[in-house]
C-alpha cells in the first residue's frame, strides 16, 4: 500500500492551478481523489504538503493531515 499526495502538473493548469491529488497504490490499482487546485508556488514537494501562503491554508492544511493519519491508521 502506498499512499501519497502529488500536484500534477502533467495536466492543464487552470486559473486555480494545478490538481492536488491523494494517490493509493494497492496491488497494481491506483486511484485518485482531488483534494483541492494549488499553484506551484503554494506546494512543497519535499513535504508533500501545501505551503502556509496557499490562500485556503487554514482550511486545507488540517484536512490535508487528517488524511494522513487515517491512510496510516486504516492500513
Amino acid at each position: 500500500m502506498k499512499i501519497e499526495f502529488k500536484l500534477l502538473t502533467a495536466r492543464k493548469e487552470t486559473a486555480e492551478g494545478f490538481p492536488l491529488v491523494i494517490e493509493i497504490a494497492h496491488q497494481n490499482k491506483r486511484k485518485q481523489k482531488l483534494i483541492c487546485f494549488c499553484k506551484v508556488n503554494h506546494f512543497v514537494a519535499a513535504n508533500k504538503m501545501i505551503f502556509e501562503k496557499h490562500p485556503d491554508y487554514d482550511i486545507l492544511a488540517p484536512k490535508i493531515m487528517e488524511l494522513k493519519l487515517r491512510a496510516r491508521t486504516s492500513f
